[in-house]
C-alpha cells in the first residue's frame, strides 16, 4: 500500500465546490494528527492591536473565537505524505 495522505487514518478529506469523496485522489485535505497550532499569519488578522497610547482589555483583544479562529490543522495534498503515517485498514497480524 503507498504511504499518502488519503490512505491515512489521521487525514480528513475536505469538500469544496464539485469534489466529493470519489476525487480524494486528486483533492486536498486536513491533516489532525497533532492538535492544531496558531497561524502568525491569521493571528494577526483575528486577535486586534490596541491604538497606539490606548488602553485595553486582554479579554477584549484575544477572546477565544479570535484565537479559536487562528489555529489551523494542515493543510495537505492527498497524495503528499510527511512521514508518520498510519493506515485506515488495520494491519494484519502474522501468524
Amino acid at each position: 500500500m503507498t504511504e499518502q495522505c488519503n490512505r491515512c487514518r489521521f487525514w480528513k478529506f475536505v469538500t469544496s465546490g464539485d469534489a466529493d469523496e470519489d476525487d480524494q485522489p486528486y483533492g486536498w485535505g486536513w491533516c489532525r494528527r497533532y492538535p492544531p497550532k496558531v497561524s502568525d499569519h491569521m493571528a494577526s488578522i483575528t486577535i486586534g492591536t490596541p491604538d497606539f497610547r490606548q488602553q485595553y482589555c486582554r479579554d477584549e483583544m484575544a477572546n477565544e473565537i479570535a484565537v479559536s479562529s487562528a489555529c489551523l490543522l494542515p493543510a495537505t495534498f492527498s497524495r503528499d505524505w510527511c512521514g508518520e503515517f498510519a493506515s485506515v485498514e488495520p494491519e494484519m497480524p502474522i501468524c
